[in-house]
């Protein structure tokens, strides 16, 4: 019969088992001492000794002991708590938020783009205290990263959609004795040198200029598909001008 002490509970054989693991590897050091101290306890040592083995107070092994005894092996979770309350608030949180994604020039700042150290003092002076690294954290759980501006173009003509929505019909379906022909130019169009590969003493490799003469000029590349037939005529052209274009239209006026 165990002598009047605080004593752990008697362990069922997987209990034990489970205690001696989670006092060599478990990655939290106050697991592994309350688990050695249950361990200690099941060995019939008293409070003062096990104290006095793990130099702690008497007191923190008894309370060990009464959780396991009421909670079981949930008692050995730590519940880490205290600190600074938090500053950031919802509310604050939401603010800042509105405000990253809003042009700097139109709050009254002087700047075109916000960084996290200028948006960190435009902060501090509408009340809200935050680190430029404690911005970045809100910004990540909030989705929200650096990007590049994007640009748009749109069309001033007011008949616009009119003449889109003119052109897109004839895509869909092909006017009556008609041809839909699709018009487009590139260039110019010239010989680009290739590096390679090839072998070398280490170091020095076989070198090639970076440009060339154009002995024989350029040619600038103009093309028309023939939409619903879906053919696709090209034609080289040493030039690109009113001239050239013309005589590419009557060789498909022609074909």
């Amino acid at each position: 019969m165990r002598p009047p002490e605080v004593f752990v509970r008697e362990l069922a054989p997987h209990e034990g088992q489970r205690l001696k693991r989670l006092s060599k590897q478990s990655k939290l050091a106050s697991t592994r001492q309350r688990a050695s101290i249950l361990l200690a306890s099941n060995a019939l040592m008293s409070v003062p000794q096990i104290a006095r083995m793990w130099m702690t107070d008497e007191s923190q092994v008894r309370r060990v002991i009464h959780e396991f005894n009421e909670q079981g092996f949930e008692s050995l979770r730590p519940r880490f708590g205290g600190g600074r309350p938090c500053r950031i608030q919802v509310d604050d949180e939401q603010q800042i938020v509105a405000v990253a994604g809003a042009r700097s020039d139109t709050l009254g700042v002087p700047y075109r783009r916000w960084s996290l150290s200028k948006l960190s003092r435009y902060l501090a002076g509408q009340g809200i205290a935050v680190s430029p690294a404690h911005l970045g954290r809100i910004f990540a759980r909030n989705g929200i990263s650096l990007q590049r501006a994007r640009s748009w173009k749109q069309s001033p003509d007011p008949d616009y959609a009119a003449k889109a929505a003119r052109v897109l019909a004839l895509y869909r379906e092909q006017p009556a004795g008609g041809v839909v022909v699709s018009f487009d130019e590139k260039g110019p169009e010239s010989l680009c040198p290739k590096h390679g590969r090839g072998w070398a003493r280490h170091g020095r490799p076989e070198r090639h200029r970076a440009t060339y003469n154009r002995r024989h000029g350029i040619r600038y590349l103009v093309g028309a598909l023939d939409v619903h037939a879906d053919y696709l005529r090209i034609r080289p052209r040493p030039h690109r001008n009113g001239a050239s274009t013309l005589a590419f239209m009557q060789q498909i006026r022609l074909a």
